[in-house]
């Protein structure tokens, strides 16, 4: 870093978000040299912020909202649906991997939170679906999957599934809670 105000940035962050008992008289930094970094920049992807800058953001973003709201999502070995944790940020430059031709795949968006939703059900199937940002009748669904789990500790789960196709030619998943509750989880792209 050669940035003497990104430097200064982030000593005042990080006292922010640790106050001392007693008042700062005097900091002592030791500073190991290194050669400068050249970038250049690709064609078809766009640019990534200056790791001074990013590490600012995250010391920010941080104080505001504590050490566990910041960092990147890690998949947890659960069946309980969208089960994950934050892992401090560890960003290492790597080499772009080949871009190789690969089939076409569904992606699945989830709406955070669930959309809280109405759903008029006949014969056991949803036929209509009413939200914030998801309404329409029910073309087709597919359904219901029953999921449940954790069933011995205080997070246990369960819920019943469907994929749905909407007039407006979207699909969605939709869940019904035990307690009656109907959900939008996530759109189909």
């Amino acid at each position: 870093m050669r940035d003497p105000q990104a430097l200064l940035k982030q000593i005042q962050l990080c006292l922010e978000a640790k106050p001392l008992g007693a008042p700062v008289t005097a900091i002592q930094i030791a500073l190991d040299p290194a050669d400068p970094r050249v970038v250049q920049g690709e064609l078809f992807q766009p640019a990534a912020p200056e790791p001074e800058k990013l590490q600012t953001l995250l010391a920010r973003l941080s104080a505001l909202t504590g050490s566990h709201g910041v960092g990147s999502p890690v998949i947890l070995n659960s069946h309980r649906p969208d089960a994950f944790r934050l892992r401090p940020c560890a960003f290492q430059p790597t080499d772009p991997s080949p871009v190789a031709s690969r089939p076409l795949r569904l992606a699945f968006r989830y709406f955070r939170p669930p959309l809280p939703a109405r759903v008029k059900v006949e014969n056991t199937v949803p036929r209509r679906i009413t939200s914030e940002r998801v309404s329409g009748a029910v073309l087709h669904a597919a359904g219901p999957w029953r999921t449940s789990g954790e069933w011995w500790a205080d997070t246990s789960w369960a819920r019943d599934e469907w994929d749905v196709a909407l007039e407006s030619q979207a699909a969605y998943r939709i869940y019904l809670t035990p307690s009656q509750e109907w959900f939008v989880e996530g759109g189909y792209d």
